[in-house]
């Protein structure tokens, strides 16, 4: 019940934590003391509804003194005999940190970010002076890589406030170029993804997007990055999947292959285009590229039927963009990914001898479950919309398809 009270009493607009802001806003814009807010209560403001006890203001290297002669003494006095920076609110027992324009984050060495004059970075939000979204997300970004162990909850504040705010790669332009914090973000976040297990599994599809975003940055050192956060995004959410394989509770398993099937679609709709795009490709990647096709024709009769029209020209593009590679054995490939796919396709019983099975099954028995859940009412009929389709592709009128000329479509 703890955390529960502890959000009542924060979300609480007449409680302790407010009260201080309103307080203390009002005092320094009675003073003309130039400020914002920082820490905790900005990160709330810009979307991410977390808790906070304190109250964090960024005030000008010139407003220092006059803050302390005009404010303390007016309901806020010093923590202990002889503090500048550091206060509490005698009303609401509340602490008010103090941080000075020039002042470094984190362990306050000195580096390529530091505090802003309050005037260049100001957002009004709810009638608060508060820090900029830009500025809030690289401080903190400098915050955690000087001192990584102390504010990793710095780095989860960045991590939530991209997915609260749907940040994209244009946003990187808005932050120091200097220092490379983007950097500093999805290299963190590529190696320390374990830490984040869960909120990759509840948030995947926000976070799909926004690494997404990111690799098309125009900096090439930043997308190098990108796609190692990419990268390890993808194999936090396969642990998560097979961490999740065991578990017997019914909502589990279902909500596991929901999220299995959302990025089976997503290769499915990304599949031909890095092919288009690379002039060559080598033959270390024909391997994986052959076994990834063969795995989305065998899942064709799991899908929708949109979703099956989508896979069968994923699959077209895809052989179109390969043998169109003057580098590439193409037949010898393509012979392959046929075989293994008729050799599936086949294995599957006839329609004949599945209907007197399911017959034999009561609806509500636990077996007919399982019989659909592993797949045994799948048939090799199911399979020849594909198979035509792909025969077809010489007459088909498929917009993604018609832009091949028809030599490549008669070759393949």
């Amino acid at each position: 019940n703890c955390p529960v009270r502890e959000l009542s009493v924060f979300l609480d607009k007449h409680g302790p934590v407010w009260t201080t802001i309103k307080s203390m806003s009002e005092l320094l814009k009675q003073e003309k003391i130039n400020h914002v807010v920082i820490g905790g209560l900005a990160v709330y403001l810009h979307g991410y509804r977390r808790t906070t006890h304190d109250l964090d203001i960024l005030i000008s290297k010139e407003d220092h003194q006059k803050f302390l002669e005009k404010c303390v003494g007016h309901g806020l006095k010093p923590k202990f005999p002889g503090a500048r920076k550091k206060f509490i609110n005698t009303y609401t027992k509340i602490p008010v940190d103090i941080i000075i324009q020039g002042e470094y984050p984190g362990k306050g060495d000195p580096g390529p970010v530091s505090f802003p004059d309050p005037q260049t970075c100001t957002e009004i939000i709810s009638e608060f002076n508060v820090i900029s979204l830009a500025k809030l997300i690289e401080l903190k970004l400098a915050s955690y890589k000087s001192l990584p162990i102390g504010r990793s909850k710095d780095l989860a504040d960045v991590v939530e406030l991209i997915l609260e705010n749907k940040l994209d790669a244009d946003f990187a332009n808005q932050l120091n170029d200097g220092c490379n914090e983007l950097e500093t973000g999805l290299e963190t976040f590529a190696q320390h993804f374990t830490h984040f297990t869960e909120l990759l599994y509840d948030e995947y599809e926000s976070i799909l997007k926004i690494l997404i975003f990111w690799n098309q940055h125009v900096n090439y050192d930043v997308k190098k990055v990108s796609q190692r956060a990419y990268d390890t995004f993808l194999k936090g959410i396969a642990d998560a999947l097979k961490a999740r394989a065991e578990i017997q509770d019914n909502g589990v398993p279902q909500r596991a292959i929901k999220t299995f099937k959302y990025f089976v679609q997503e290769f499915r709709r990304k599949i031909e285009s890095p092919i288009m795009e690379i002039r060559s490709v080598g033959e270390e990647f024909l391997g994986p590229l052959e076994r990834l096709t063969v795995m989305t024709i065998d899942y064709y009769p799991r899908y929708q039927p949109k979703s099956q029209a989508t896979t069968c020209t994923s699959v077209i593009k895809m052989i179109l963009a390969i043998q169109t590679k003057p580098t590439v054995c193409f037949k010898p490939f393509l012979s392959r990914i046929v075989n293994q796919s008729l050799i599936l396709c086949c294995s599957y019983p006839l329609k004949s001898s599945v209907d007197p099975m399911m017959e034999e099954i009561d609806p509500d028995e636990e077996k007919s479950k399982t019989t659909f859940a592993i797949g045994k009412t799948i048939i090799y009929e199911n399979y020849i919309s594909l198979w035509k389709m792909v025969f077809d592709v010489t007459t088909t009128k498929e917009p993604e398809i018609v832009v091949y000329s028809i030599f490549d479509r008669q070759n393949m």
